[in-house]
């Protein structure tokens, strides 16, 4: 049996391999002062949302996104295991990807979405799951070859 500290290597391992990966220069990682944002609202629940992703991958979710123009609708950053994602126009936070990471890799755990009526018309959870997993992709593929 592996003991607790051989673990935590494995999982420091792994939060170095996710920055090694996608060189820095090719994508700018967004930070949470890059762009304007609203806090998230006491008004908000939480949506299961168990997926496994590659260190690859990964490493691009960590890196966000920007938005480059008014038809860019999404600012989007990693801070504290989360995927935090605001609408680039309001500054809304309409949801957050929480993640774990493991000595097996990275995992989301569930989504928390905004239920503010005022910030956000949600159409439920269906098409909160639907719309994260295309911002994810999004994510992941705008950074490929």
């Amino acid at each position: 049996m592996r003991d607790k500290r051989e673990g935590d290597l494995d999982i420091l391992d792994n939060a170095q391999a996710s920055l090694r990966i996608f060189p820095s220069d090719a994508h700018p990682i967004a930070l949470r002062s890059d762009f304007k944002k609203r806090p998230f609202p006491a008004k908000r629940v939480l949506i299961p949302f168990e997926s496994e992703f590659s260190l690859e991958d990964m490493s691009k979710l960590i890196r966000g996104s920007m938005p480059r123009g008014m038809d860019e609708k999404w600012f989007i950053y990693f801070e504290s295991t989360a995927l935090h994602m605001h609408r680039s126009w309001t500054g809304f936070c309409i949801f957050r990807v929480h993640f774990a990471l493991t000595s097996e890799g990275w995992f989301s755990r569930h989504i928390e979405a905004n239920r503010h009526a005022g910030q956000y018309g949600s159409a439920g959870a269906a098409e909160d799951f639907r719309l994260v997993k295309d911002l994810l992709q999004m994510l992941v593929d705008v950074t490929r070859p």
